[in-house]
């Protein structure tokens, strides 16, 4: 298991693990204010009205997998989430090819 533990997930157990899987991305996170559109494929950091206040979601072009508020990896657009909640970071991803 790549990352397997109950405390929170950091961008860099994040990042070390795509690194693993073949993918490429950077060691931190793009701040939403950089006015920098998100990636089609990206690990975004989602704040929240969750106990810990914030989550990690998947954007997959068009498509959104939010495996903790929804099915596990089921698809959850922007438009269904309540209204506070939004997208504060992101780590853009690529595949390396191998």
């Amino acid at each position: 298991m790549l990352i397997g533990h109950e405390k929170a997930t950091t961008t860099r157990m994040l990042a070390k693990a795509l690194h693993t899987l073949g993918y490429s991305c950077p060691m931190r996170c793009v701040r939403m204010s950089k006015n920098v559109p998100i990636s089609d494929l990206a690990i975004c950091h989602l704040r929240t009205d969750r106990k810990h206040g914030w989550h990690w979601i998947v954007k997959d072009g068009i498509r959104i997998y939010d495996g903790v508020v929804n099915e596990s990896l089921g698809k959850r657009g922007e438009e269904n989430w309540p209204p506070h909640w939004r997208i504060t970071s992101f780590l853009p991803i690529t595949k390396n090819n191998c």
